[in-house]
């Protein structure tokens, strides 16, 4: 057995790399799950509500936002796919935690869109708030899974942490300076 132990042939069997097909129609159904929520919340927009709240000091323009999501969420579909991929690259126990990730993965995501729901469509800017704390609670708990198998999925998730801090801040700030 060329000195490998009779558990590590076992084990090197276990560990395979997807096809190309496989990887590519990963990728696929990853963007195409990250792209559907971002268009549910893109469904909520500022309208006029918003445009008589007092903001708070450092609220970009409403330009801003569109082309900031955008590449947050093809960060966040691009680490998914890899954290993905990297779990067919590892020993079985990789499955558990991709199955764990999994699932924080779909949890921030309905999360994330909820928070425009709750925010713009029906203006509970509370509620909106305690939302987004989970979710940016979410995505750390999201990257420390991650990083268990691949730390690159997990700090491609570093920009997507930081501006739903500063979201958070910003939606914070709307709660306090228009409470009633």
């Amino acid at each position: 057995m060329s000195g490998l132990s009779r558990a590590e042939v076992n084990l090197s069997q276990e560990i395979s790399q997807p096809s190309p097909a496989t990887s590519m129609l990963r990728f696929a159904v990853c963007a195409i799950v990250v792209f559907a929520a971002a268009g549910y919340a893109s469904s909520f927009t500022p309208g006029p509500w918003y445009l008589t709240l007092q903001s708070p000091v450092g609220t970009p323009p409403n330009w801003i936002f569109p082309p900031v999501w955008s590449v947050l969420y093809a960060l966040l579909a691009i680490s998914f796919w890899w954290f993905w991929e990297q779990a067919d690259a590892k020993p079985p126990t990789s499955k558990q935690i991709f199955r764990l990730g999994a699932a924080v993965f779909v949890v921030q995501l309905i999360a994330n869109a909820l928070w425009s729901q709750f925010f713009f469509g029906w203006h509970w800017m509370g509620l909106a708030l305690i939302n987004i704390v989970f979710l940016w609670l979410s995505i750390l708990a999201m990257m420390l899974i991650f990083r268990r198998n691949s730390p690159l999925a997990a700090n491609l998730l570093l920009p997507y942490l930081a501006w739903v801090g500063y979201a958070t801040y910003l939606n914070a700030g709307f709660v306090y300076l228009n409470r009633e």
